[in-house]
This record gives C-alpha cells, sequence and structure tokens, in this order.
C-alpha cells in the first residue's frame, strides 16, 4: 500500500469489493441521509440544479441519465424540470428508497430506476445527451472505468456535468492539517488525480477521494471530452461537523452567499464541472 504522499494507481478490486459491501448497507446512506436531507442543504442542491439545468441548456423533454442516483432527489429535481431520467446505482437498498421517493412525489412517469455498476454500465455508447454524476465519482476506487464508462455513453454534442469533491477547497485543508494532528488519522494515499482517505464505518470501508479538478478535467479529456464550464457548488461542508443549530445555518448562508455571489470555484469544496463531447472528432 503506498504511503501518504507517494502516487499510486486507482483502487484494486479488493477495495472496490470492500467499498460496495458498505455502500450496499443502508448504515452509510442514512447517516448521509441525516446529515444532508435538511431544508436548508435541500434547498442550495435546488439552486445548484437550476444553475447545472442552466449551464447545460437542455431542451425539455430530454433524457437524463442519473449516474449513481441514490435515493433519487436529484432525479426528481430533473423530472421537476421537465426532464425524462433513468437512475442508475448498484445499491438495491437505496434504489429501494429512491422507488419510494418517487413514488411519493408523483413522478413514477419520468423517472426510471435501474441496478447497474458505474464502472461496468449496461447502456451502449452515446445513449444520452445528458449525463448527471453528483457526489459519486468520490466513492468509486476505480476511476478510470468509472470516467470511461460516463464518456462512453455521453452522445456526441451531449453534456455531463459532475459533481465532485475539490482537492484545493478550503475544507480538504483544515482536513489534512487535522489528520496530521490525530494519532489514529483515516488512512491516505495520493493518486494521479488526487487524495483518497479511507474512512472506517459500522458497515466497512468508505472511500473520499479530494480531486484535483484539472486533472479530473484530463481524464475526461483523455476519452474525447473537453471542459465547458467549472464553478462552485457549497464552499464548506463543515455544517456536517457542528450540533449547534445558529451555527449550522450560518455556514449554510455563507455557502450561499458564495455560490451567488462570489462564484470562485477554487477554494470550495464541491465543483461541478460540465464537459461535451464534441459533435465530430477534432
Amino acid at each position: 500500500m503506498p504511503r501518504d504522499g507517494d502516487e499510486a494507481t486507482d483502487g484494486s478490486l479488493e477495495e472496490a469489493a470492500g467499498v460496495a459491501a458498505t455502500l450496499a448497507r443502508p448504515d452509510v446512506h442514512n447517516d448521509w441521509e441525516s446529515v444532508y436531507r435538511t431544508s436548508e442543504a435541500e434547498a442550495f442542491a435546488d439552486r445548484l440544479m437550476d444553475r447545472i439545468v442552466e449551464v447545460c441548456d437542455t431542451p425539455a423533454g430530454t433524457t437524463w441519465l442519473d449516474a449513481g442516483c441514490g435515493p433519487g432527489f436529484h432525479a426528481m429535481r430533473l423530472a421537476r424540470h421537465g426532464f425524462q431520467v433513468v437512475g442508475v446505482d448498484f445499491a438495491e437498498v437505496v434504489l429501494d428508497a429512491a422507488r419510494e421517493n418517487i413514488r411519493a412525489a408523483g413522478l413514477q412517469e419520468s423517472v426510471e430506476l435501474q441496478r447497474g455498476d458505474l464502472t461496468r454500465l449496461s447502456f451502449p455508447t452515446g445513449s444520452f445527451r445528458r449525463v448527471l454524476c453528483w457526489g459519486v465519482l468520490m466513492h468509486v476506487p476505480d476511476l478510470d472505468a468509472a470516467v470511461a464508462e460516463l464518456s462512453r455513453v455521453l452522445a456526441p454534442g451531449g453534456l455531463l456535468a459532475v459533481n465532485d469533491a475539490n482537492l484545493a477547497s478550503l475544507d480538504n485543508l483544515a482536513i489534512a492539517v487535522r489528520d496530521r494532528l490525530r494519532r489514529s488519522a483515516p488512512r491516505r494515499r495520493r493518486t494521479r488525480v488526487g487524495v483518497e482517505r479511507w474512512k472506517t464505518t459500522a458497515a466497512g470501508p468508505l472511500l473520499i477521494r479530494q480531486s484535483d479538478m484539472n486533472r479530473l478535467v484530463s481524464a475526461f479529456e483523455s476519452h474525447g471530452l473537453r471542459l465547458r464550464a467549472r464553478f462552485a457548488g457549497e464552499l464548506t461542508e463543515t455544517y456536517a461537523i457542528t450540533g449547534d443549530e445558529r451555527l449550522r445555518r450560518a455556514i449554510h448562508r455563507v455557502n450561499d452567499v458564495w455560490f451567488r455571489r462570489a462564484r470562485v470555484a477554487g477554494l470550495a469544496q464541491s465543483n461541478v464541472i460540465v464537459l461535451e463531447r464534441p459533435e465530430t472528432a477534432s
């Protein structure tokens, strides 16, 4: 195993199997729901999706692939914008939750769900004009395979929107300092595209990757895509580690101001990159 600071390749089959087993259980998903499904976080996600839809300039009725759809909330956001959505996730436990959420919202006619692996998608090449991958790549050990598959299913002239964690963020700087001061810090390693941290959860090992956004863009460019836009998501996720309600709300307000006014992607915890496949090969 490479030491912290060493350059490593994407995760092994053993690591991928371990993460898959972790995410196949409800534990981690329930934890995420309790942290990220607050009214403030949901309102911010609505605004971020509005920006993604605006940048992607998508005609109503277009079918999006939501790759790694989880419990279906982003798919439902797209459906409310007037799009058809195919949501894919490998974890049956979250697909069950997604089916219930979509049924409760009355969006069954707009959202289709399938079980599938992001590193081995079952769709033919060039199947989708629009693809969304929100907060998923950071947990995929075999990043190369995921990048290749997302690129493969994107049609000529199509757009891919990826929301991922940013290595250069202020949050990541604070995490790196904290890990160096702790006696039992999570295992870390540097890869071609960023820094991976391995967290031990009750369900098993969980990968959290912070990506060098320029290198992530380059990974997609190697599959024929090109960058169309990059913009900030949340400046910070520190609201997830505080129990103080007033502080949590203040952090959400800072995120909102940064998103609406500052719009500086380089320091933000989450970045959205929008990539396009040219209509014809250059």
